[in-house]
């Protein structure tokens, strides 16, 4: 986190705005059995898992099949 917190300072305002960001590694698949596994960041759950959504080839329809949370 320390990593973190330096860079931001540097960085500008882009860190400083998740006071208790989640990052998330999800596994999405979709309907003809894709599988791709991305990792998205926000300041809620939602807004994470909504960002490895985003992060997900665009071509398909992906849903989330599971995720595992974390802290940063």
């Amino acid at each position: 986190m320390a990593e973190i917190s330096r860079f931001g300072a540097h960085a500008g305002q882009g860190l400083r705005k998740l006071a208790n960001p989640m990052v998330v590694r999800v596994a999405l698949e979709c309907p003809d059995g894709e599988a791709w596994l991305a990792v998205g960041g926000g300041e809620t759950l939602e807004k994470a898992l909504e960002s490895a959504l985003r992060s997900a080839p665009s071509q398909k329809k992906w849903r989330v099949a599971g995720w595992n949370a974390y802290a940063a």
